[in-house]
């Protein structure tokens, strides 16, 4: 799913130690106490995410950083009763960014509609 969560300062942070395979760590514990989950993976105009559930994480995970993609943090979410309660949390290496917590904050505008498509395709 795509949404237009564009930051200006994006291109200039787009560097990470980190090893893919650390950040599907990352899904698979959120993924352990949350109804839903996801890698939130950031573009200078868009952001995407790698769910969960989705058939193949690591493959999608790939193909997101091999165009340029950026994963910035982690999206837990929980549906309570007819709402969902989600949760986005930037990795360790972009917490101290001053961009992030606007960044969260436009990616998490946009949350709702896309676990509310979640749900019902998992539901169908």
């Amino acid at each position: 799913m795509e949404r237009n969560s564009k930051h200006p300062d994006i291109q200039n942070t787009m560097t990470s130690s980190r090893a893919p395979a650390e950040y599907l760590d990352d899904l698979v514990l959120e993924a352990s106490h949350a109804d839903f989950a996801a890698i939130v993976v950031g573009y200078e105009e868009e952001t995407r995410f790698v769910w969960s559930g989705s058939d193949d994480p690591a493959a999608r995970l790939k193909a997101l950083l091999c165009s340029g993609g950026r994963p910035f943090a982690i999206l837990g979410a929980d549906i309570v009763g007819n709402a969902f309660i989600y949760r986005l949390i930037p990795f360790r290496e972009y917490e101290g960014e001053t961009w992030m917590l606007p960044y969260l904050a436009a990616v998490g505008e946009n949350v709702a509609t896309t676990l509310a498509q979640r749900l019902t395709v998992a539901r169908n």
